[in-house]
């Protein structure tokens, strides 16, 4: 399972394929799954005057009822 997000231009310095992070889901309440930065895209995105870029986060291995489309919160461990 892997989950994509839109990271801002300002933040972009800040990551590197490898690092950790935390994801919680509105479908799972109190549940928090753990993944990693698995790609940085080359392509940005415009959208309401924010430039971003896709970065995608390969969720671990877990039992958790996730399923693709279900909107999720990440928070990539920078330090």
């Amino acid at each position: 399972m892997q989950v994509q997000i839109g990271v801002d231009e300002n933040t972009l310095a800040q990551l590197k394929v490898g690092q950790t992070a935390n994801i919680t889901a509105d479908a799972l309440p109190g549940k928090t799954l753990t993944g990693r930065v698995s790609k940085i895209g080359l392509l940005a995105t415009t959208t309401s005057g924010i430039i971003s870029l896709p970065v995608t986060i390969a969720v671990d291995p877990t039992d958790a009822p996730i399923a693709p489309g279900l909107s999720a919160t990440v928070e990539i461990n920078t330090k």
